[in-house]
């Protein structure tokens, strides 16, 4: 099932899909299983998305990042159903609600989805104003670092696949293992997988849809991935699914370029 999460005011709302988005259906939810709380200023790019159910009554949520000045990374599953013109960026708080004005963007009026050659589950969005930062995670330029050994997952899913959850206020991170291709499927080109598949307990969940899977290489951030789906959340032998950014990272750039952005930097030669 796919992993983003529709925030309903008064009811979860289960969504019937045969593998589980880690975009949710619930009344926000918390946030991911098996981490830890992230500390504020870790993860100054990181965003939470928020856009109206369609069918009323709530908001559907993902995580995305912040890959640029006007440029949000999130995954396609997370945006078919709203307008663009209603969709919200929350940056740069641990508690996304405390986003002051800057870290408040409205998302521009268009956006382009993974539709290219290899489609894939990535979508970039364009902010109606720029958010400036020092630094922005790093984009692969090759697939130098898809087998990690560890990577790392932030968002603001679930704490569990059983947790209806309340709103989902806090940014959590977790260290996954890096899953071979082997046991990650026949999308392996364009998937990468992560997670404990002995013991299970650590995982992204609904909520978490659209987040990266980072790699650190020194005091930088690779995004590697972008939080897909799963079966479940947590479970042993079930590990989480991610779109693998080093099939798509040239298709990635020109979907920006298209959208009049801002580049996102990729890993220097070398």
């Amino acid at each position: 099932m796919y992993r983003h999460a529709a925030a309903v005011v008064t009811a979860v709302l289960a969504l019937a899909v045969t593998a589980t988005p880690a975009a949710l259906a619930a009344p926000a939810p918390a946030p991911i299983v098996g981490g830890t709380p992230a500390a504020e200023g870790a993860y100054p790019w990181a965003a939470k998305i928020r856009m109206p159910d369609p069918k009323g009554g709530g908001f559907f949520t993902c995580t995305a990042t912040l890959i640029s000045p006007d440029i949000v990374l999130t995954a396609q599953h997370c945006l078919v159903k709203p307008t663009p013109a209603e969709v919200q960026a929350h940056i740069g708080r641990v508690t996304w609600q405390d986003a002051d004005a800057a870290g408040q963007k409205r998302i521009g009026r268009t956006w382009k989805l993974g539709v290219g050659p290899r489609k894939g589950d990535w979508a970039v969005v364009r902010l109606e104003a720029p958010l400036a930062l020092p630094a922005y995670p790093l984009l692969p330029r090759d697939a130098a670092h898809d087998r990690g050994p560890t990577f790392r997952a932030i968002g603001w899913g679930k704490t569990s696949e059983s947790d209806t959850g309340t709103a989902a206020i806090k940014l959590n991170q977790v260290d996954l293992p890096a899953v071979g291709d082997a046991d990650c499927g026949r999308d392996a080109a364009r998937e990468l997988c992560a997670g404990d598949l002995k013991n299970g307990g650590r995982d992204t969940c609904q909520g978490d849809s659209g987040g990266p899977l980072l790699y650190q290489a020194g005091d930088r951030w690779i995004q590697v991935g972008v939080t897909s789906w799963g079966i479940g959340c947590g479970r042993p032998g079930r590990p989480g699914h991610y779109t693998r950014l080093s099939a798509f990272t040239g298709e990635v750039q020109a979907a920006i370029a298209a959208l009049g952005g801002q580049p996102a930097q990729t890993v220097p030669v070398g």
